[in-house]
């Protein structure tokens, strides 16, 4: 006959190895598919959003702020920013990093892309609010830029579809905003 102690000490010894391996966010498998996930260009993507976000927050871009916010460590992020460098994406001026045109281009790009996915999942699916933002910032990696500029389509035609007509005109002209009058067709 099997002690009930030890019996018990088995299942509670099971169960918290189960959790190290299995739970989401601290355990080897969570670590495991997270690691895939992070390959190189997605790696450099949102390097290149956090240096946007940083650009627009008018806050230094550093090393220390980009190992944090992608969650690696200093040697990592400085070899990111080494490969940014290399693809003129960045380049360091007065101890921070900036964003070149190119590489605020494809920042943005990124982001855009995010906000569609973002739009789409909230209007066209049955993913719950809380997952939108995760299920977008895992699909913006995998859009192509093709389908990016269709997904826009679609967001604009959705807009037209149930704006008013006011808010149709506004949209319309929207690419003006700013330009002078002589610069217009």
């Amino acid at each position: 006959m099997l002690d009930p102690l030890t019996a018990l000490l088995t299942v509670v010894v099971l169960g918290v190895a189960a959790i190290l391996l299995f739970w989401p966010s601290f355990g080897l498998f969570g670590w495991v598919v997270r690691a895939g996930r992070l390959n190189r260009r997605v790696r450099l993507e949102d390097a290149l959003k956090h240096l946007y976000d940083c650009e627009y927050r008018q806050h230094p871009g550093t090393l220390y702020s980009l190992s944090g916010a992608m969650a690696v460590s200093v040697d990592r992020a400085a070899e990111i920013i080494g490969e940014l460098e290399q693809r003129s994406l960045v380049k360091l001026e007065a101890g921070a990093y900036h964003l070149t045109p190119e590489g605020r281009a494809y920042a943005l790009r990124m982001i855009r892309t995010h906000r569609l996915w973002e739009k789409y999942l909230s209007d066209w699916t049955s993913f719950d609010p809380a997952e939108w933002h995760k299920e977008a910032e895992v699909r913006e990696h995998r859009t192509r830029r093709r389908r990016t500029l269709s997904r826009r389509a679609w967001a604009t035609r959705a807009l037209t579809r149930t704006a008013t007509p006011s808010q149709q005109l506004a949209a319309r002209f929207r690419h003006c905003a700013g330009a002078r009058l002589g610069s217009l067709p």
